[in-house]
């Protein structure tokens, strides 16, 4: 074993079963980087052997490859170049079909520091550091496969208690958003949760008309006002501009 592999390793330090299954691979492919000339900026997973080998590899594997590249994480932190292969990496997993059970769920976003001592600052500094949206994307989508257990949903419900009302950062409303959206899939007679960022006229605005509607009368209309929280950039995505046409038809003073 080279003092590299040592010292990536010792530095490592997560014990867990995943950790352990995949330290080899996460070894493998920070050996490989670490040989490569160039910035690390440039980095192209596709490039290295080591990631070609998990390309078909099955979504529960995939899964226990994030929690392993998460818990890699802190103890790389000093090392840019490391740091930067992680994050890639489980960028790109994140983006991928994965299997990841509740109780995993929780130790991601424990691992991104969103647990019992999280404020909305230190969220706000793991949104910079960490794929917390990515993660909570990921959840989204299982959820309509996997219903949340009692565990994860009081984990998320603790969560947006700390947010509170905070609209002054864009990507932190998004958050809450989010995870209002994840925890309405298991509640359908839920109305969607309208908030936008607050750090701008228009937002402000918006969000004192939405508080002022009565509880229960917003109806489908609130369901088409929540649609102005999703767009990101420019222009909304095309299926975004779709979404919106479903419940227009069935817009009626009766139903409003």
């Amino acid at each position: 074993m080279t003092t590299k592999s040592t010292t990536y390793i010792a530095k490592i330090r997560s014990t867990s079963p995943e950790a352990l299954e995949m330290q080899p691979v996460l070894l493998d492919m920070l050996l490989e980087f670490e040989k490569q000339a160039g910035s690390y900026w440039d980095l192209t997973l596709s490039e290295l052997t080591a990631y070609a080998n998990l390309k078909n590899q099955s979504p529960a594997y995939k899964g226990r490859l994030v929690l392993a590249t998460a818990e890699a994480m802190p103890g790389l932190a000093h090392d840019s170049k490391a740091r930067h292969l992680l994050d890639t990496l489980l960028k790109v997993l994140l983006r991928s079909t994965l299997e990841l059970s509740n109780a995993a769920f929780v130790r991601l976003l424990e691992q991104f520091k969103l647990g019992k001592e999280a404020t909305p600052d230190t969220i706000i500094a793991s949104l910079y550091t960490y794929p917390v949206t990515a993660v909570l994307t990921q959840l989204e989508k299982q959820v309509k496969k996997q219903p949340l257990d009692e565990t994860l949903t009081t984990y998320l419900k603790e969560l947006l208690v700390k947010i509170g009302d905070y609209t002054g950062y864009a990507p932190l409303v998004k958050v809450r958003i989010k995870v209002q959206d994840i925890l309405a899939q298991t509640d359908r007679e839920a109305l969607p949760t309208v908030i936008f960022s607050g750090n701008d006229a228009f937002g402000q605005a918006l969000n004192e008309f939405i508080e002022e509607l009565e509880p229960l009368r917003p109806g489908l209309g609130c369901s088409c006002y929540s649609f102005g929280t999703k767009p990101a950039g420019l222009s909304p995505r095309p299926s975004l501009r779709r979404k919106p046409r479903l419940p227009l038809p069935q817009l009626a003073r009766k139903s409003w």
